[in-house]
């Protein structure tokens, strides 16, 4: 992971814009990878967030994009669709990650 950072943090501080681009177009893939969260093994999902950590700790990922990033993972953790695992209270879920709840009326905290 730690070379995959280096080549991203590279990526946006080129010279040239079709450096950054590409630094860019990784990101949004990520982004785009948040539709099959729910579906990832626990492992997998593991080094999903692990990954996202690194891009948050070595600035990568910065601004509103780390709270989209970090929302994005706590509800494939939290939510699991029913396979269980991950899930608050229980399984992968419940060793010290923030989960995120609803209130009465549908407003999202982390607890």
């Amino acid at each position: 992971m730690g070379e995959v950072i280096a080549q991203l943090q590279a990526l946006q501080v080129s010279p040239l814009a079709a450096d950054r681009d590409a630094a860019s177009c990784l990101i949004v893939a990520f982004f785009e990878e948040y539709a099959f969260f729910r579906k990832y093994p626990d492992a997998e999902l593991a080094v999903t967030a692990r990954f996202l950590g690194q891009l948050i700790a070595s600035g990568v990922m910065q601004g509103k994009f780390v709270l989209t990033g970090l929302k994005m993972i706590l509800d494939a953790i939290t939510v699991r669709g029913g396979r269980g695992g991950a899930s608050p209270g229980g399984g992968a879920g419940s060793r010290g990650c923030a989960h995120e709840r609803r209130d009465g009326r549908g407003a999202v905290r982390l607890s």
